[in-house]
């Protein structure tokens, strides 16, 4: 008697993408205002851009992104990155692109210094605002963070270059939980709001792929045996 021979051979490929780029090297944007409007709120569209072009949108050109923000919100009034970042991404989409994930963060449990060394070394992109009145505010782009001794962060600022087109700014706790930066021409700068660009959730993609060889030996010429899998590992 003849015995069928069966071969199964079965093949998973994992793929686990905590981020597509898990030691992601942005380059620093810094755009700034032009200088020809009064008033110019726009340091806002500036922010949003420095994201936008740190993570390759329009090529990396941050003067680019930046004019079609101005174009569309004008530069005399203000807002939060996070509406120029939706907007941005879904008027120039680019799907080839993964950083599409914008959210906010407020308050001061998440706009501090940790919660911010946190984003940035998941790969996210990190800007904040902070307030020195009830209704006046700036937005700055951050691209590293130190918490030593003296805590500071790398900004890129459209306001200020100080000879520079990035600065270390201080940070400063009040003692109550609050957090400010030590800002040039500025009392009480205080932080509150944080905005970040990322990619996705990290997700395992499970590509399987299975290849069977069924050889099948005939009893006799009028019937066949149908060899039949039901899947690796199963019991039956």
């Amino acid at each position: 008697m003849r015995k069928s021979l069966f071969i199964l051979v079965l093949t998973a490929i994992f793929i686990t993408t905590p981020g597509l780029n898990e030691a992601a090297l942005f380059i620093p944007q810094d755009q700034d205002k032009d200088g020809m409007h009064n008033p110019d709120h726009s340091c806002w569209l500036a922010s949003a851009s420095n994201m936008l072009a740190a993570a390759g949108y329009a090529d990396g050109n941050v003067q680019t992104i930046y004019d079609r923000m101005t174009s569309f919100f004008g530069w005399e009034e203000p807002g939060l990155q996070k509406l120029a970042l939706d907007w941005y991404i879904d008027q120039y989409p680019e799907p080839a692109n993964a950083y599409t994930v914008v959210e906010e963060h407020w308050g001061n449990d998440q706009a501090n210094p940790d919660f911010i060394s946190q984003r940035l070394a998941a790969d996210q992109l990190v800007s904040i605002m902070f307030w020195y009145g009830q209704e006046i505010g700036h937005s700055l782009t951050i691209w590293d963070n130190q918490s030593a001794v003296i805590p500071q962060g790398y900004f890129s600022d459209s306001d200020k270059d100080n000879g520079s087109d990035f600065t270390w700014y201080t940070w400063i706790d009040d003692g109550t939980g609050d957090w400010k930066l030590d800002y040039p021409g500025v009392t009480d700068a205080d932080v509150n709001y944080v905005v970040t660009l990322g990619i996705p959730e990290p997700a395992t993609i499970c590509m399987l792929t299975a290849s069977s060889l069924i050889i099948v030996r005939k009893r006799n010429k009028d019937k066949k045996r149908l060899v039949h899998s039901q899947g690796a590992g199963r019991k039956r």
